[in-house]
């Protein structure tokens, strides 16, 4: 049915006026409806009346029959509205035999399409939307996967394409009209389309796929033409982007585990004479979508790379920049590409390893997190934010991903609230972490594990970070690591553990190139020291009057370290918020508000299943433990990097459920209450690989850190914003609970587990000598003592490194379950041109109607 149309033929038009056209279909429905006895399926006359008149449009179809035509056709002539849906498939099924060799038949076959649009949502309301099952496309076929060249196209041949589409989705769209509670019963329409008996599967999907890697929105670059020629391959583009997300979701049961023992050969023996590029995917498990199994087997690295190519090109769209303004066309279905490209990751692993290897992986990374950046504060895409995260967590969980953020990042464009820097795309992604947790929305407290699990996982591999990413995380770690904070809620403390191991997976195995992270964390040392001596019964001085009254904001740098800490110029928003668990999923969601002045507000699942944990071990860890090595050997000295990359070859990963973030470095020493600043021993000797002293006589003693960058007018807007944030996310130190209250004895249990060893003991060996620097040899500069720590080395004093955990995205029925009324609210926001499912009772969501906005629709939950 999508390959019949071709362009429209001279003289289709009707001889008559516009208006006594409509007003003749206007008659002929409200014949229809007010016929009370059943009218038969032989009077062809009179049902022609419906389709015949080829000067309609789509917008007319959905004005001149009103949801209470239908309603009063489907509640009082059922028998009438059973038989019109009857012969409109009959008509469509005909035309598709003669491929649309009549005059008019492919405007005739239209206004069937049109007509079956507006009227399936309303049997789907009232779960009546059994009929035209045998209804199957004849797909178009487009260059690219699977076919070398395209049979070409125009302009109304595009649009035609479309319309056929959005009659395919409104068929599928009976998930709409289900309760979340009922998502588990099978969408009949969908579980025909994606099975054997459809076998036009494969090309369908290929076609689909060309097409929307195929779309260059930009074109020639012409300035302003998108705004003087109608673009109807976008329209295309977008539906099919549509049509795949809700293909590659679904998920019926398999017809091996329906069919009973007996009649399984004779299933298969019809599969094989059906097509035997079919019979393989449907006999594995799990496979009774034909969609997914054909997504799951592409492996051709062309097939590959023009994926790849064609969605990071779309992604990358909305950031394009001219030094016209708006000349150039921009793409508004960025939320369903995501899904898509989510999809593609989880069906196909060969797909996902190439991006992983592409250039493209940068082209995927930095849109997506402006697009996180942009939507952390609108409470109305809650859910491309929450997507965005998953999508980050699922590439984190690779080695391969971790290694390429290294690149360098060359800021083409002015980001949103982050300051321009000099670093990789690494110090980019925790930028924008810090910017959520700091400044975002108070409801994605639950994402905050799955931002720092995220880092935890790439921190292995990250070489060098900047000074102003390392500033941010010692932000993080300073506000985390208050008491206030920590006895809040009974998992606060999780994202210390988060932390913690960020640092300690840097300094074990890429302590050569982030000196800025160890200058940093001097900087702050009170901090750990405070965290290491933490008192078990201090939650006693937080009465519940003083954790209402007290300030919710984040503590400042230089509050914690006493004034030597630095702040740089926009480092003072923050939020006093975590999670509980990496396995809670978004709250809420609302999409945004469509022109029919409805707000789709979807309901996320609760929580996300417990990822998965692969753990490296390597014998070689040991080379650079405590107490053993020469100078130069282990993980620190000059070959540091090759060693790293020979562990990881030899690495052996096992796979479990991942346990709260204590029970994982329980095997790490904690360090004595009594270690302070000043119990550390002084006389411990930096080895250096320079053999280079500073020279200089003896000066009165003196700070070592450099006084703060920012000036007073500065540090009081950052005091200001802190406080804004605060009262922001005050809710985020309130208890978890009215009858939560802290104990030594679970305060003890966590705070054992603590992996402070590896930074103490750093803390513990290069404190005393920076302070020594800068005592004897009067160095105030930030440059010297870096060049200092650059210099050094730790071979040998360090702890057993410890094993690589990555802890890898795995689904769960609650997050299919998310995942689902998402697709379908982004789905229904953006079909409003022409309005699908306009006044009609939705019940998978919520919808909101605005205010000020008139129409009769009824109320929805």
């Amino acid at each position: 049915m999508l390959g019949c149309f071709g362009p429209r033929r001279k003289g289709y038009c009707v001889n008559m006026g516009a208006s006594n056209t409509k007003e003749a279909f206007r008659t002929a429905v409200l014949d229809l409806v007010n016929n009370q006895q059943s009218i038969t399926t032989q009077d062809d006359s009179f049902w022609e009346r419906y389709w015949a008149d080829t000067s309609l449009s789509a917008y007319d179809y959905f004005a001149l029959i009103s949801s209470i035509d239908i309603r009063n056709l489907r509640d009082t002539a059922s028998g009438n509205l059973t038989a019109l849906c009857f012969k409109v498939v009959e008509r469509i099924s005909a035309a598709t035999a003669t491929a649309c060799s009549g005059p008019n038949e492919h405007v005739i076959v239209l206004n069937c399409v049109r007509l079956l649009t507006r009227i399936l949502p309303f049997l789907f309301e009232a779960r009546t939307g059994d009929f035209c099952s045998g209804l199957l496309p004849i797909s178009s076929r487009e260059a690219g996967i699977g076919c070398l060249a395209s049979p070409g196209t125009t302009k109304q041949l595009d649009l035609n394409r479309a319309e056929i589409i959005k009659l395919l989705i409104t068929c599928f769209s009976e998930s709409l009209y289900l309760d979340p509670v009922e998502l588990n019963q099978p969408n009949r329409w969908l579980a025909h389309f994606t099975s054997p008996e459809n076998r036009h599967v494969l090309p369908l999907l290929t076609s689909l796929l060309n097409v929307v890697c195929t779309y260059d929105p930009v074109g020639y670059g012409v300035p302003y033409y998108y705004a003087l020629v109608q673009d109807p391959r976008g329209d295309l583009v977008e539906a099919a982007v549509h049509l795949l997300i809700i293909l590659l979701d679904s998920n019926p049961p398999s017809p091996r585990q329906q069919a009973p023992p007996s009649s399984r050969s004779h299933a298969v023996s019809q599969q094989q004479r059906g097509g035997a590029i079919q019979t393989p995917i449907l006999n594995e498990p799990g496979m009774a979508n034909l969609f997914c199994g054909f997504v799951s087997r592409l492996h051709q690295n062309d097939d590959l790379e023009l994926l790849a190519k064609g969605f990071m090109g779309l992604l990358c769209n909305p950031l394009k920049q001219t030094y016209l303004p708006r000349s150039v066309k921009k793409i508004f279905f960025t939320q369903e590409l995501y899904i898509l490209v989510w999809k593609m990751f989880e069906l196909n692993k060969k797909f996902l390893v190439h991006v992983l290897r592409s250039p493209h992986l940068f082209d995927l990374i930095v849109p997506l997190l402006h697009q996180l950046l942009e939507t952390r504060t609108n409470p109305a895409l809650v859910g491309m934010l929450h997507l965005g995260i998953f999508i980050l967590l699922l590439l984190s969980g690779e080695r391969n991903f971790g290694v390429r953020l290294n690149k360098a990042f060359v800021q083409k464009l002015q980001l949103p609230d982050i300051p321009r820097f000099t670093g990789s795309h690494a110090d980019l992604l925790f930028l924008v972490f810090h910017k959520i947790i700091t400044s975002g929305l108070p409801r994605l407290q639950p994402l905050y594990d799955c931002l720092l699990t995220i880092m935890v996982n790439i921190s292995p591999y990250l070489k060098t970070l900047s000074m102003v990413t390392c500033a941010r995380l010692m932000h993080l770690m300073e506000s985390f690591s208050t008491p206030w904070f920590l006895f809040a809620k009974p998992n606060n403390h999780y994202l210390v553990f988060y932390l913690l191991e960020i640092f300690n997976n840097i300094i074990q195995y890429q302590f050569d190139g982030n000196t800025n992270l160890i200058y940093s964390l001097i900087r702050s040392k009170v901090v750990f020291y405070q965290l290491a001596n933490l008192p078990e019964d201090s939650y006693l001085l937080l009465t519940p009057h003083a954790r209402n009254t007290s300030h919710p904001g984040i503590t400042s740098a230089s509050d914690i370290n006493n004034g030597e800490s630095e702040k740089p110029p926009d480092q003072g928003s923050s939020s006093s918020s975590s999670s509980s668990t990496l396995s809670t999923a978004p709250q809420t969601n609302k999409s945004s508000p469509s022109p029919g002045g409805h707000v789709a507000e979807i309901e996320p699942p609760g929580k996300i299943q417990t990822v998965e944990v692969e753990v490296e071990v390597s014998s070689a860890a040991a080379a650079g433990g405590e107490g053993g090595g020469e100078e130069g050997e282990g993980l620190h000295g000059a070959e540091g990097a090759g060693k790293m990359e020979k562990m990881e070859e030899e690495r052996k990963g096992t796979s479990q459920a991942v346990p709260p973030p204590a029970s994982s470095t329980s095997s790490s020493s904690t360090v004595p209450p009594a270690l302070t600043r000043d119990t550390l021993p002084q006389h411990q000797t930096l080895k250096k690989a320079s053999k280079k002293r500073l020279s200089g006589g003896p000066k009165p003693p003196v700070s070592f850190l450099p006084p703060p960058s920012a000036s007073p007018l500065e540090q009081q807007k950052l005091l200001s914003l802190s406080r804004d944030v605060g009262e922001r996310n005050r809710q985020l130190v309130e208890p978890l609970t009215p009858d939560f209250k802290p104990t030594p004895e679970w305060v003890r249990s966590w705070k054992q587990k603590l992996p402070l060893h590896t930074v103490l003991r750093v803390l513990q060996v290069l404190v005393p000598q920076v302070e020594k620097l800068c005592t004897e040899h009067n160095v105030k500069s930030e440059t010297e003592i870096l060049s200092y720590l650059k210099n050094g080395t730790l071979v040998g004093l360090l702890p057993v490194p410890h094993p690589i955990l990555i802890r890898k995205y795995q689904t769960s029925e609650s997050t299919e379950m998310w995942l689902h009324s998402y697709i379908w609210g982004v789905v229904y926001v953006r079909n409003y041109d022409p309005p699908i499912w306009y006044d009609t009772t939705i019940r998978l969501f919520h919808v909101h109607k605005q205010d000020g906005l008139e129409g009769d629709a009824p109320a929805e939950r």
